[in-house]
This record gives structure tokens, sequence and C-alpha cells, in this order.
């Protein structure tokens, strides 16, 4: 049976605590256990909602800043993606507003720069309509760090790259069919 939501918001803020007080993104002491992932980025997500979840209201600054840290390890990308990471990043994005501090903008823009680096989150990425958020920190409004903007436009940069990439590649692949297709209309 899965542990109840108490236990799993303690180790969770636990492993929190650790993260933001002596992680080594070079050498981390330990890799959290996927349920403990899945609680931070449910947590994210309850705070991203305004509900309580294990009796607790949930800031998204504390998820973010772990996040970052965690987003950064290629061994922990692909669960955290898995784990919706990247949309609810995206929703975060939408709902800033500067009362939430800066701090937690800037830390959202690090994790989706570390997730950009997978595939699967660059397609996520494009697919959650990013570019609006993205947009509005570059241009400065809500009052946007200088940090954010730059971290911005390098998340839009990298993305628009990608997006050009896969043209590219659907461009060599319909030359390809239309050169069979007209191949073998020759040959009829």
């Amino acid at each position: 049976s899965d542990p109840p939501e108490q236990y799993l918001c303690t180790v969770a803020g636990a492993v929190e605590v650790v993260i933001k007080l002596i992680w080594d993104e070079k050498d981390p002491p330990f890799m959290p256990h996927a349920a403990v992932l899945q609680t931070i980025v449910w947590t994210l997500v309850c705070s991203l909602d305004g509900v309580m979840w294990a009796g607790i209201t949930w800031s998204s600054l504390g998820r973010v800043q772990t996040l970052s840290r965690l987003a950064a390890l290629n061994v922990l990308k692909v669960q955290l993606v898995d784990l919706n990471l990247v949309e609810a990043l995206v929703r975060l994005l939408n709902q800033w507003t500067q009362e939430q501090g800066l701090l937690v903008l800037e830390e959202t823009l690090l994790c989706l720069l570390h997730l950009l680096t997978l595939e699967e989150g660059r397609w996520r990425m494009y697919l959650s309509g990013v570019y609006r958020p993205f947009r509005s920190i570059v241009l400065g409004d809500e009052g946007a760090s200088p940090l954010a903007r730059e971290r911005a436009v390098l998340c839009s940069w990298l993305l628009f790259e990608w997006q050009v990439s896969k043209l590219e590649e659907m461009d060599a692949q319909v030359k390809t069919l239309m050169e069979s297709i007209e191949e073998s209309e020759r040959s009829r």
C-alpha cells in the first residue's frame, strides 16, 4: 500500500532541506526516491491550484528551488518530465506575479533550461504554449528581473532552434517521400 500523505510530505520536506543546504550537483549525496519526486512535483501543483494537501498550504518557491537543483541531474530529468513537471512550470510562469518574488520566476526558468536538454522536455514545452509567458518575461512585463529575462531569452532561443531543426528534418522527409512518389508514377 502507498505511504500516507503526511509521511510522504515529511520525507519530501527533509529531502528539500538537504537539497537546499548541502546539495552538490556534481556529486549528489543521494538520489531521491520516485515517490519523493512525485510528492515534490505534486505539492508544486497544489501550490498552483491554491489547495491544501496533507494539511499544508504549499508555496511555489520551496518547490522550484528544490526542483531546479534536481532537474540539473541527467539521471532525474526523464522522471521529472514524466511527472508533468514541464506543464506545471509553464503554469507557474503563466500565473506568476511580482508578489510571488523574482526568485520563483528565476528558479522556474532555470528548471526549464535544465529540462530543455531532453527531447521530450522540448516537445512538452512547445505543446504547452510557453512562448506567451516567455515573451511577457523578455519584454519585462510584471517586473521580471534581468536574470529572468536572460533565462527566458535562452529558453526561447533553444526551443526555437530545436523547432527549426525539426522542420528541417520534416522537410527532408517530405522531399524524399515526394521523390519516391514521383519515381513510382514515372515507372507506371
